[in-house]
């Protein structure tokens, strides 16, 4: 707090001595000029490159073998043999004989046995285990920003003072000293308590914003937007969310799209010479089907065609307004099928008359004033040409080309402008990301 606690002399500024009767005149010039220049720049460049490759290879083989072997032999063999044998001899003689007896016997055995036998037994174990595992990965990351803002700032200003002040000592005995001092101003400050509140603080992520965060918080955003000239970005923004489904808009240019019919309007003035007494006659026969709103060509004796692009088309004409000589005559027309070319390639349309037309009488002359031509696609509603001069006549020029190039309008792709409103509306919110996320909370 700031308070006042009077005033005190400072330091001695000037000293002006004046003699009996002197004076003097003071003149203060105080001349003030200002420059200043600023210069802000601020450059920033957003890109951002992600690559990821993951490669997983693994080969489990196992291998197990198991043999096993078992032979086994016997073989048994036995013989055995048995012999035996006898006999007798004897000799004699009868009367002086002589007996003699020889007995004899043998006997013999054998016996053989015989005994084989192989065991055997084989085991063969075999075990395989095979394991590759194959891994590859790889992660690529680039991030590049700009972003350029320049901002110049220059001001300049001058000021001239000019003080004027007479001084004088009308005393004419003494001298007199003038002195200037400083005069201060004394101030007292307190520091005192303002004022307390007491605060909840709330556990808020604070991220960047995107398209779906946008929209989900739209109604609260839009309140609270900051710039006002983005308002019309969340509708732009819920038409993208659905794929502009329902929003009939073209998928490119609105001149891309073929014209279907052109129509509009045009004064036409007939000039007949007066001194031919069968003038209004011929007139009236030449124009009988405007009158009547012929859907025909209603100026095929005067032989008036409209050209786009040098070539002719299939117009109706019809008139609207009653007949009368050297007036302009309202007629509107409109094109009978579908013409078949896009806005984009449309250059120039041309009004053309017949140098002689039938039925009307010599010297007679049929000047185009002024007219208007719109016309119609899939999704919009153009204007050629509106109000021109067209002064196309047989007094005149023959033909009279009006040249009506696309527009910027008619080179507009709805879609883009959809994208580059989102686009702005996302990076607006991201620069002031603390006042959105105040404004939700």
């Amino acid at each position: 707090m700031w308070r006042a606690d009077g005033y005190s002399l400072g330091d001695l500024l000037y000293s002006l001595p004046l003699g009996p009767g002197q004076k003097k005149q003071i003149a203060v010039v105080d001349w003030e000029r200002r420059e200043s220049a600023r210069r802000d720049e601020l450059t920033g460049f957003d890109e951002s490159l992600s690559n990821l490759m993951v490669h997983d290879r693994d080969i489990s083989e196992i291998v197990n073998v198991s043999l096993r072997e078992n032979n086994k032999g016997s073989s048994s063999a036995f013989t055995g043999g048995y012999g035996q044998g006898s006999g007798a001899a004897g000799s004699g003689s009868y009367g002086g004989m002589s007996l003699g007896a020889v007995v004899g016997q043998a006997f013999g055995m054998g016996f053989g046995t015989s005994e084989a036998s192989m065991s055997a037994a084989r085991t063969l174990a075999a075990d395989s285990l095979q394991k590759v595992r194959d891994t590859t990965f790889q992660a690529a990351s680039a991030v590049r920003s700009l972003r350029s803002t320049v901002i110049h700032t220059v001001s300049q200003g001058e000021q001239v003072t000019v003080t004027t002040e007479v001084i004088a000592n009308h005393n004419h005995c003494h001298a007199m000293t003038i002195q200037y001092f400083e005069v201060l101003r004394h101030f007292k400050v307190t520091q005192e308590l303002g004022m307390v509140q007491e605060c909840l603080f709330v556990p808020l992520r604070m991220t960047d914003f995107d398209e779906s965060r946008a929209l989900r918080w739209q109604d609260t955003l839009r309140a609270r937007l900051r710039d006002l000239r983005l308002a019309r970005a969340f509708d732009a923004l819920r038409r993208k969310a659905v794929d502009w489904k329902g929003a009939n808009f073209p998928d490119g240019a609105f001149a891309d799209e073929p014209v279907r019919y052109v129509e509009g309007w045009f004064f036409v003035r007939i000039h007949v010479p007066k001194h031919d007494p069968g003038f209004f006659e011929s007139l009236w026969n030449s124009f009988t089907s405007w009158i009547a709103g012929s859907t025909t060509n209603p100026v095929s004796n005067a032989r008036l065609q409209i050209l786009i692009n040098g070539a002719p088309r299939n117009v109706a004409f019809t008139l609207i307004s009653d007949f009368r000589a050297d007036t302009p005559l309202y007629v509107r027309f409109r094109s009978t099928d579908d013409l078949g070319i896009r806005r984009r390639d449309i250059e120039h349309v041309t009004f053309a008359w017949d140098k002689n037309p039938e039925g009307f009488p010599d010297g007679s002359q049929n000047i185009i004033v002024n007219g208007t031509m719109r016309y119609y696609t899939d999704h919009k509603t153009g204007v050629l040409f509106a109000d021109s001069n067209i002064s196309a006549g047989a007094s005149q020029d023959l033909q009279a080309t009006l040249w009506c190039p696309p527009t910027t309008e008619d080179l507009r792709n709805p879609k883009d402008d959809d994208r580059q409103l989102v686009e702005s509306l996302v990076r607006h919110l991201n620069e002031h990301v603390e006042h959105y996320h105040k404004a939700i909370w």
